[in-house]
């Protein structure tokens, strides 16, 4: 994108433009389905605002899960769970995943069956039942002490992941939990009770006596900061769960819904308001919750009064914008808060302009 644009118009060709004065500086760019888009400047410079590392930003390293049935190595990585725990060895503030040299001989690795999950850069990551034996002795051997900032094994909180580097290896061990939760729950089929069967083209679990295919499964979910016309802002709290600071409209997708009609949806129930002026800010998965996140950015439209799901939330108010969280927690919705703390919401394209009824 150009320096300064303020947002994106699209139309088709022939279109006219009633009341856009052109006297601005604009250039006219490719659109989406061979529709034209108009730019258009105010004389500000995006990019100024500086975006957070979120979770998956693991560059210069590239995340790939396309699909391998090779069998691991002694220099592959191995992830080991014990329900929301994973094994890593831990030497100040970084870690890392064992390597199935760690744990196992040349002769040891060909007895074990390992599902292949994906590769962080140079790294292969790889899951397999290991026998409880082979995992204490390990951390028999080097135990790690936090007390003593003794360097060794320990079986790692996933919340408390965040502490710790690179985050290459952060983001895999995350999402590397996010298939194992898949595949434990996926050794049964749905349909008929059989235990099902790895497929040997894609990843899927099929179900040998009904032929159920079960795939993995990721939630579309969406975040909606809303703005009014003095430039107050929404936020919300959830109610019953852990996480008690300021958050944003948010809600999964349901059947037959756009992400759009998502947001308006979930607005309405949670806040009782109409929105209008989408513009879409940007994606990013959640592997706690296989979710993955939407992010938005809309307007009040019409009345202000907030009508509270007390079911949902334990608070709902508009706050200056100075009093929105900036704590580094990798999440879309800080990153969106400081969108908003800088006033640069409008620097993105509206997808949608209209107030649903």
């Amino acid at each position: 994108m150009g320096a300064g644009f303020r947002q994106l118009l699209f139309y088709d060709e022939g279109d006219k433009l009633p009341g856009r004065s052109l006297s601005r500086p604009f250039r006219v760019i490719q659109g989406p389905h061979g529709r034209c888009c108009l730019q258009v400047y105010n004389g500000r410079k995006i990019g100024s605002f500086k975006e957070r590392d979120m979770l998956h930003d693991i560059a210069p390293a590239a995340y790939n899960n396309d699909i391998s049935f090779r069998a691991p190595v002694l220099e592959d990585k191995i992830i080991i769970y014990r329900g929301k725990q994973v094994l890593a060895f831990v030497e100040g503030d970084t870690m890392r995943a064992p390597l199935f040299a760690d744990l196992f001989d040349e002769s040891e690795l060909e007895k074990i069956r390992a599902i292949y999950l994906f590769a962080v850069g140079e790294d292969v990551y790889f899951m397999a039942e290991v026998p409880d034996e082979t995992i204490d002795a390990v951390l028999a051997r080097q135990p790690y002490d936090a007390s003593s900032e003794m360097d060794g094994w320990a079986f790692l909180p996933l919340q408390k992941l965040i502490e710790y580097h690179p985050k290459r290896e952060r983001f895999a061990l995350m999402v590397g939990h996010e298939y194992w939760n898949w595949y434990e729950s996926s050794q049964y089929c749905g349909r008929c009770g059989a235990k099902t069967e790895h497929d040997r083209v894609e990843r899927m679990m099929r179900c040998p006596a009904c032929g159920l295919m079960i795939f993995p499964k990721v939630f579309p979910a969406v975040i909606v900061a809303i703005t009014r016309p003095d430039g107050k802002v929404l936020a919300t709290r959830y109610k019953g769960r852990p996480y008690a600071n300021y958050a944003l409209v948010a809600g999964y997708c349901e059947m037959g819904e756009t992400v759009e009609q998502t947001v308006h949806r979930e607005v309405m129930e949670e806040v009782g308001l109409r929105v209008k002026n989408l513009r879409y800010y940007k994606s990013q998965p959640w592997p706690d919750s296989s979710s993955l996140l939407f992010g938005f950015f809309c307007e009040l439209e019409g009345d202000p009064e907030i009508r509270l799901d007390e079911h949902e939330l334990s608070f709902a108010e508009w706050l200056d914008r100075e009093e929105l969280l900036t704590d580094n927690d990798h999440s879309l919705t800080r990153e969106m808060m400081g969108v908003l703390r800088e006033h640069r919401e409008t620097d993105f394209c509206i997808v949608e302009a209209t107030a649903q009824a």
